[in-house]
């Protein structure tokens, strides 16, 4: 068994020592069978968090009222959640209580898909009561039980499906697909907040054009927070190859296919809850991205966009054009080598400069000639030198 399993095994042999049960769960388990890498590992006991809390001294209470503790061991820390059923949903998203069970099978049970509803024991023996294994190996994601029950349990459930087949290339079982296309309208009772955190992962995927057609094919782009009137972006975009670009350049591309003004594209992107600072930057980039299908790269363009920019807008330009241009790359990287300045910041003399120099006092005049400064630099036509500047500047009747 490889790591980080078997980091975990001493935990799993102490829970058992106690003579309780436990296991790897989830989709830790589903990656470990697909050969996929690892960051985390879940495992679910028959221990209740109190049992839990008794067996190992250093412990978090996550949600402990769900059943999930953190336990600190041998300096790595573990979620383990206790076997439990729950009630009826009443918001289409959390069960209103839940019930701490002593078995496994009924715990899986719970879950949302056969491929994630399998355990592995500490011998690395899989429990796998769906017929994961069997999804799995057919690359087909199938609800556990009735699709439209699991659904209305869960709405935030159709996302991860549609996601899941971004991220593996798996494909939705018949029940499934229509599943979704039966209760998409539930999605509307998720926080946008739960929605846009599914649409990252989902952009995030290696096989993201085949996420995004079924949220077409779907039609349950309608019920999530500003696509209902996307499709046709979203359809020229599913029809790229995209999956090199990062999550944030994704944005950027589509937001660039919507066609819209920067307040249109910040408010779009505002729908999703995203931070300020990220809106931000998607649509910085999307900006820059429309300036790069109008012209070529420039000296003037490069250095107003920033060189961090400019690189991932020509990546983004690529991507869509569906070619790779080392020619455009280079060219672009001679520029931004070529830059003696890469902002106004980088100018060897300041406002206090400019004031004592020409004996006036502060004001718009200031910020004026040094705009006029930046601009006789950039174009070669000024040494970006305290001395020269100072002999340019009392020599030249500037304001």
């Amino acid at each position: 068994m490889k790591e980080p399993f078997k980091s975990a095994i001493p935990v799993l042999e102490l829970i058992e020592r106690y003579g309780f049960k436990a296991y790897f769960v989830g989709g830790s388990v589903r990656d470990y069978i697909l050969g996929l890498p690892i960051n985390d590992i879940d495992i679910a006991s028959s221990a209740t968090p109190s049992e839990i809390k008794e067996i190992f001294p250093k412990t978090i209470d996550l949600g402990i009222e769900h059943g999930t503790v953190m336990v600190l061991h041998n300096n790595h820390s573990y979620e383990i959640t206790t076997f439990r059923s729950e009630s009826d949903y009443v918001d289409f998203r959390r069960p209103t209580s839940v019930t701490f069970i002593r078995s496994i099978e009924e715990d899986l049970a719970r879950r949302d898909f056969t491929m994630n509803a399998v355990g592995m024991n500490r011998f690395g023996e899989i429990l796998d009561p769906f017929e994961g294994i069997v999804d799995i190996e057919a690359k087909t994601i199938r609800t556990v039980g009735m699709a439209s029950e699991r659904f209305s349990e869960d709405a935030l459930r159709m996302l991860r499906g549609i996601r899941f087949v971004s991220k593996l290339g798996f494909v939705l079982e018949s029940d499934t697909y229509q599943g979704i296309k039966d209760n998409k309208h539930l999605l509307t009772h998720i926080a946008v907040e739960r929605i846009a955190a599914e649409l990252d992962k989902l952009l995030s995927g290696y096989h993201t054009s085949q996420g995004i057609q079924l949220l077409i094919d779907t039609e349950i782009y309608k019920y999530i927070p500003g696509l209902p009137d996307k499709k046709a972006a979203l359809l020229e975009l599913s029809q790229l190859q995209i999956h090199s670009l990062f999550i944030d350049e994704k944005w950027a591309l589509f937001s660039h296919l919507i066609q819209k003004g920067e307040k249109e594209i910040k408010q779009f992107l505002s729908s999703f809850r995203f931070s300020n600072k990220r809106v931000q930057q998607i649509s910085y980039m999307s900006k820059w991205l429309s300036e790069r299908f109008r012209n070529s790269w420039s000296i003037d363009s490069v250095y107003a966009c920033g060189k961090e920019t400019a690189l991932q807008v020509e990546k983004i330009y690529q991507a869509y054009q569906s070619k790779v241009d080392s020619f455009a790359v280079d060219r672009l990287q001679a520029i931004i080598d070529a830059l003696p300045i890469h902002s106004l910041a980088d100018i060897k003399v300041s406002g206090s400069d400019l004031i004592e120099w020409k004996q006036k006092k502060a004001g718009p005049w200031v910020k004026d000639v040094l705009k006029e400064i930046e601009t006789e630099i950039l174009n070669g036509r000024l040494e970006n030198d305290n001395e020269v500047i100072k002999e340019w500047v009392t020599k030249c009747s500037l304001n």
